[in-house]
């Protein structure tokens, strides 16, 4: 029998010959049943020797491994040596030697048996090996021969070229060399032997720590010892367990973190896979307070003390406290101090309830001069308001150039119908795909009156500054859950709506009615998803009005029983449909959805699941004003300007009416409020305007046609009329005297004078001409705003 190759082998090879002969003759001689150590022959002697078994076997090897069933461990390789132990299923060892007796092959194992450590021998068919030091995987540098043991005159296996990849088992050195146990696939079979380490790249499985970056475990997960889930496992780690990130890196297709966390009560560096890797959040919310720092200390960006520092803050500064998230033992206070953002411990504050008169001083510094008027009044009406400036680091133009494509904002009117109400036509956009000059037509863009708004009305409902007022503030305040909010609130929205009362339905899916108040429901939404039950019932009631609509009539031709509240995914179109497409949406869709408690069959699942889904999609991603929801200056990762809740440009400023009635109500607008308000680059130095209210702006014509005044005869233009060409030139006849101008405007708001004659309809203009000579011929059209274009006709007379 072919022995394994073991470390130490220094006699020469005659001598050897002599021992293996020697305890051949006393293994037969009865001895069978000793124990007795294996003699290693030479590398050259193991291609051809064969040898009694022995039933030990030195410690020459570190391989993990797991038992495949129930199995029992003995003291020396044979089952009629002492039982040492018996091992359950699944239970994890290592492998320290392999030899085979009689043609059964053993382990050496080592495993932990209630605290101890106990080591034997258990049949190899009875455990699967599952790590090297971590079975890693590599790949080869170069071509090199694959071995059957540890020599490089060793029967060769295979050959393997370069960039093949293996399965590495075990690390073991012999002689000179270091060498790898590994499998390689060839031509469909699995290939195994030794290779030299040099000749083997593994996979990389660590990473140095190049970040520093608070975080918790989304579920629970194993601790390993590198980014390798065959490498020693120092712990489970529990869902909501707080971590501090070190560093990543993506071990093939899979994306691993290297982290740090608290296991026994030590702080141990390992790697879990980054899918279970969740954002650290501030669930317990505190009363809006004070800090006063009682020693210097660096604010920090996340609740670590080694995370990155943002700004150095000395003894005595004062900052405000919104919340704090516990990470380990330490309480980590979310804190403001003028501009910037960050953590600070607890040991290092002194908590009041009231700012130094100061504090607000300190706050208003951080916003632009034209910002500073506006908050100071409102501060001296609501002294328990905070106002926290948000640097976008966006440019004013930048921003306004991407809110102003075509279709991100509309805007109601009944004008381009030729009613007289919403929006003037001042207010609507005549650029390219929103308006046809040569027709005066304005693009539907949703529903049957909603437009493109105008560039100007953009900007005014854009700059912050235009709603730094009693009402116009809330479209900047937190939509997020805070424990303090009350259902009475939730009442006042609600009030004279469809809303102020019980639903109740019955579910078609489950046949069971499914009933209860909508102040409770909205309250508990708010909680579930994270969010503002004050947002979610304004937001219901700005989407359904006081009567409700067919979204949440449950009698919606072809959606009967779905309901939704929030109008998610209804997508409106020239040729309507917004309802249809948001209960489609609502129903799970084409391929049936079921994320988000989908299909919306009662006003609880409408409820909730949108209130989960507006949480998941907006408040988490950082768009948690009405503002951010309206205009996306903030939510990078959604695509800037792209994920915007809806495309009413007044959509923000509607809400913060609402919430202001709402506070009102219930007499809340002196409570202790944060509201976020953004700034951007290179701003106007005041507040935008909204356009003056004006009529319609078209001032083309769209027909111009001459004849002469004695014969009628029609007389041609040196060119085709086009509405957009102002010159023109008309060569008449001989013997021409007079001639007859007819000038039709496009739109039926415009007026037209020939040479300062008003013409309307089919009138026509006379005018007198001279042989020889050219006669100048103005044509104005006047927009119903009092905008003009002047046309030119040149007549010539042959002489």
């Amino acid at each position: 029998m072919k022995q394994a190759l073991m470390k130490g082998q220094k006699q020469s090879g005659w001598f050897r010959g002599l021992l293996v002969i020697f305890f051949t003759w006393v293994l037969c001689m009865g001895c069978m049943s000793m124990s007795c150590a294996a003699v290693q022959p030479t590398e050259t002697e193991a291609q051809t020797e064969t040898e009694a078994e022995p039933v030990t076997v030195k410690a020459t090897m570190n391989v993990s491994a797991k038992t495949k069933q129930k199995t029992a461990v003995y003291q020396q390789a044979s089952t009629t040596t002492k039982k040492v132990t018996t091992l359950s299923k699944g239970k994890e060892l290592m492998i320290k030697g392999e030899l085979s007796v009689q043609g059964v092959s053993w382990c050496r194992i080592s495993a932990t048996v209630n605290g101890k450590t106990v080591n034997g021998y258990l049949k190899k068919s009875s455990v699967k090996q599952y790590d090297m030091f971590a079975q890693n995987t590599g790949k080869t540098n170069t071509k090199v021969i694959l071995r059957k043991t540890m020599s490089t005159t060793a029967k060769k296996v295979a050959t393997l070229n370069k960039n093949t990849k293996v399965t590495v088992y075990s690390k073991q050195k012999k002689g000179k060399y270091t060498w790898y146990y590994v499998s390689a696939k060839l031509n469909g079979k699995t290939k195994k032997g030794y290779i030299v380490t040099k000749y083997v790249n593994l996979t990389k499985t660590t990473v140095k720590s190049t970040i520093k970056k608070a975080a918790r475990v989304k579920e629970s997960t194993g601790l390993y010892k590198t980014a390798n889930t065959k490498d020693q496992k120092y712990a489970t780690l529990d869902k909501e367990t707080e971590i501090l990130v070190l560093g990543t890196l993506t071990v093939g297709t899979v994306k691993w973190s290297k982290v740090k966390a608290d296991v026994a009560g030590k702080m141990v560096t390992g790697y879990i896979k980054s899918s279970k890797v969740g954002s650290w959040k501030i669930t317990n919310y505190v009363k809006y307070g004070v800090g006063k720092l009682n020693e210097a200390y660096d604010l920090k960006a996340e609740p670590n003390v080694n995370a990155t520092k943002i700004k150095h803050l000395k003894k005595g500064i004062e900052v405000s406290i919104d919340g704090y998230v516990k990470m380990g033992d330490v309480i980590w206070y979310h804190c403001m101090f003028l501009s910037d953002i960050g953590f600070l411990p607890e040991t290092v504050l002194t908590i009041t309830d009231e700012p130094s008169k100061d504090m607000f001083y300190s706050q208003i510094e951080n916003f632009p001069a034209s910002y500073q008027e506006s908050l100071t009044a409102l501060h001296a009406a609501h002294p328990n308001w905070q106002f926290v400036a948000v640097d976008t680091a966006l440019s004013w133009d930048y921003v306004v150039a991407n809110e102003n494509i075509v279709g991100r904002n509309t805007i109601q009117s009944n004008y381009p119908k030729g009613g007289s109400s919403l929006a003037p036509f001042s207010y609507l956009s005549t650029d390219e795909g929103a308006y046809d000059w040569s027709t005066d037509t304005y693009k539907v863009k949703d529903g049957t009156n909603w437009y493109a708004a105008s560039e100007d009305v953009i900007k005014y409902y854009l700059d912050p500054r235009n709603f730094l007022t009693e009402s116009g503030i809330y479209q900047f305040e937190a939509l997020s859950y805070d424990s303090g909010q009350k259902i009475n609130v939730v009442d006042a929205i609600l009030k004279n709506t469809f809303m102020s009362g019980n639903y109740s339905v019955v579910d078609k899916l489950t046949n069971q009615t499914v009933s209860g108040p909508y102040n409770k429901l909205f309250m508990k939404a708010g909680k579930k998803a994270g969010a503002s039950p004050y947002f979610l019932a304004r937001t219901a009631r700005l989407e359904l009005g006081t009567s409700g609509s067919g979204s949440v009539s449950g009698t919606y031709a072809g959606y009967e029983g779905i309901y939704n509240y929030f109008n998610i995914g209804a997508n409106d179109s020239a040729g309507g449909g917004a309802i249809a497409n948001g209960l489609k949406w609502a129903s799970g869709g084409s391929t049936g959805e079921t994320s988000y408690q989908r299909p919306w069959t009662n006003p609880e699942k409408s409820i909730i699941g949108g209130a989960e889904y507006i949480s998941a999609t907006y408040i988490s991603k950082g768009q948690n004003t009405s503002y951010y929801k309206k205009f996306n200056v903030v939510n990078y990762a959604s695509g800037l300007f792209l994920h915007q809740y809806c495309t009413n440009v007044q959509g923000a400023a509607s809400e913060a009416n609402l919430a202001k009635s709402a506070y009102a109500a219930c007499d809340m607008t002196n409570s202790e409020m944060v509201f976020y308000i953004p700034f951007y680059d290179k701003m106007p130095s005041k507040p935008c305007k909204l356009p003056e209210t004006k009529g319609n702006p078209n001032y083309y014509l769209s027909a111009l046609t001459v004849m002469n005044a004695e014969s009628g005869e029609s007389l041609s233009l040196n060119q085709t009329f086009q509405y957009k060409t102002l010159d023109y030139k008309l060569a008449a006849p001989k013997g021409t005297s007079s001639v007859k101008i007819s000038a039709k405007a496009v739109s039926k708001y415009a007026s037209v004078k020939i040479n300062g004659t008003a013409v309307s309809g089919s009138e026509t203009k006379t005018i007198s001409v001279k042989a020889g000579k050219t006669t100048t011929v103005e044509i104005v059209c006047t927009a119903g705003n009092g905008k003009k274009k002047t046309y030119t006709l040149k007549i010539a007379v042959a002489g």
